[in-house]
């Protein structure tokens, strides 16, 4: 595919991506409504690489959406479909990566161009491939995905698209941990005891978030606010570029001026993105 789409315009790849993915798919013939015509107005003509590698992003997303509507998580020839589909559309974009032409794309929005210093303030935003909080510069602009610093890889490395695969099953255990999750927090609850119960959810026993509290006693921590909030975004590497770390100190102090220093969305989202990756069945590497 690499060898057909060079010397290709934007324009040119967007369709040749469409044919093949008719070609290997057939989606029309399950969904009547996913025609040809739809697939490329899903996929509007784009005149830069950038465009193209939004459209591209959009389409999955929207594909996400019919699979979890479809019962994603509930049927394994629904999952097993889902899968090549991602595969297939994450191959396109890193393809979009390597052409020739992305000479000046790729050193433009480079990922450590997002890295640098904003002009005011940083934005922080939750990896679209686990929990932890990133900041991202607002200035800039971004031509992936919201990635952390253990996420942000190519799309075909192995933890980057078996994440990718598991997003869904994340997605449909989210909310019932949410659920069970509010009821440890009736209405009326003293701050004491929110307090004394947010530490049970961290480090107890009888947490309802068991993945959450083998995961950070893994990392490490001393049981203080500070060292679990590090501990649930980290650990992070030495060798990480110094705005990041930066930039994340103060996402650190600014949370502790809060008693909680946690939302109930976030550890629900932990849990979740956890839990998939403890029982995943697969290969570690698919």
């Amino acid at each position: 595919m690499f060898k057909r789409l060079v010397g290709l315009i934007p324009a040119q790849s967007r369709r040749m991506m469409a044919e093949e993915y008719f070609r290997r798919f057939a989606p029309d013939s399950s969904e009547p409504k996913l025609s040809w015509d739809a697939v490329l107005k899903y996929l509007p003509s784009c005149r830069s690489w950038l465009k193209l590698d939004d459209s591209l992003k959009a389409f999955v997303k929207t594909r996400e959406k019919f699979f979890r509507l479809a019962g994603m998580g509930h049927s394994r020839d629904l999952e097993e479909r889902f899968d090549q589909e991602l595969d297939y559309w994450d191959k396109m974009r890193y393809l979009l990566e390597s052409l020739p032409q992305l000479r000046e794309f790729k050193d433009k929005y480079a990922d450590k161009a997002d890295r640098r210093l904003p002009k005011k303030d940083w934005l922080f935003e939750t990896c679209d491939l686990c929990w932890r909080t990133l900041p991202v510069n607002p200035d800039l602009r971004k031509k992936t995905g919201r990635l952390c610093f253990e996420h942000d890889l190519p799309a075909t490395d192995p933890v980057y698209r078996r994440h990718k695969r598991l997003k869904a099953r994340v997605d449909s255990n989210y909310m019932p941990i949410l659920e069970r999750l509010k009821k440890e927090y009736p209405r009326g609850m003293s701050s004491e005891a929110i307090a004394a119960r947010l530490q049970i959810e961290l480090t107890g026993s009888e947490s309802v978030l068991p993945h959450l509290v083998e995961h950070l006693k893994a990392v490490g921590h001393d049981g203080n606010p500070e060292s679990l909030l590090r501990a649930f975004h980290g650990p992070f590497p030495q060798r990480l570029e110094s705005a990041y770390r930066e930039a994340m100190e103060i996402f650190f102090q600014d949370a502790l001026k809060y008693p909680y220093f946690f939302t109930l969305d976030e550890l629900a989202l932990a849990e979740a993105w956890l839990k998939a990756l403890q029982t995943d069945r697969r290969r570690k590497t698919s």
